[in-house]
């Protein structure tokens, strides 16, 4: 593969991807990374996460841009939101009152902050700003997380599919995070290309769960992580090593640099 253009923009997942399993970037990742933005590649974090928790990292690697929220904001190292896909506020509205019925583990994930109305273990791992019922209806919401136990998580996905919303359970937590009608990772990368004046095709982008599907089948550069879904490395143009073993690192050094 030939590194002579300058408008690659290198896509990273952040979790079982881009981050060890203790949660941080090796040594090696990180050189790796700054040689690529030394060649002009542009550098991009792209995660479901909210912004406040990807900010650190996007710091420490120095991106250019951070795809967050499930694909439905993208914010620029001057910290800019510069493409936003909320919800309607009808819909954050039909949301918490269909749901706090049954539960007060109802988070909204706005602009630059997770805000809630409990705290707890989550809220404290995640920085929850506090906020009443009614100041959360009124947020700028591109992400909902509700508690739930079954019975509520079957209640959940029916909501979802008939209002047409994504819902999908959060990682290692008993919640299910809502978001608006087409959401995907990929969608804010193909803005991101537009923004950038590159196309699809100088996409570079790490993945290892579902959420990078799309985006592993239609960029140019698709890399499925070693430890990735059985899906995603199916659909995978490239697998390079696991996280652990700095996998990010190895095929941009092999391919790029």
């Amino acid at each position: 593969m030939s590194s002579k253009q300058t408008n690659y923009i290198i896509a990273v997942d952040l979790d079982d991807t881009l981050l060890h399993s203790n949660g941080t970037v090796s040594e090696r990742t990180l050189n790796t990374l700054k040689q690529c933005k030394e060649k002009g590649f542009i550098l991009a974090v792209s995660s479901t996460r909210g912004f406040g928790s990807c900010k650190k990292i996007a710091d420490q690697i120095s991106a250019d841009y951070v795809c967050c929220q499930a694909g439905n904001m993208i914010v620029d190292k001057h910290q800019n939101i510069i493409y936003k896909n909320p919800f309607k506020t009808e819909d954050v509205e039909s949301i918490i009152e269909t749901f706090s019925k049954h539960t007060d583990l109802i988070f909204v994930d706005s602009d630059f902050n997770l805000y809630g109305q409990v705290v707890n273990d989550f809220t404290k791992k995640w920085g929850v700003v506090y906020h009443d019922t009614n100041k959360l209806k009124n947020l700028n919401a591109y992400k909902l997380c509700v508690g739930y136990t079954e019975p509520l998580n079957n209640q959940i996905m029916e909501y979802c599919t008939q209002k047409g919303f994504v819902c999908r359970k959060m990682i290692d937590a008993d919640y299910m995070f809502i978001t608006p009608a087409n959401s995907n990772k990929f969608y804010a990368l193909e803005q991101l290309a537009i923004i950038c004046e590159t196309n699809i095709s100088n996409l570079v982008v790490f993945g290892d769960d579902h959420s990078d599907l799309l985006s592993i089948q239609n960029a140019g550069f698709g890399v499925a992580m070693k430890n990735s879904k059985p899906e995603i490395i199916e659909n995978a143009k490239y697998i390079t090593l696991s996280n652990d073993e700095d996998g990010v690192a190895d095929f941009l050094e092999k391919h790029f640099l």
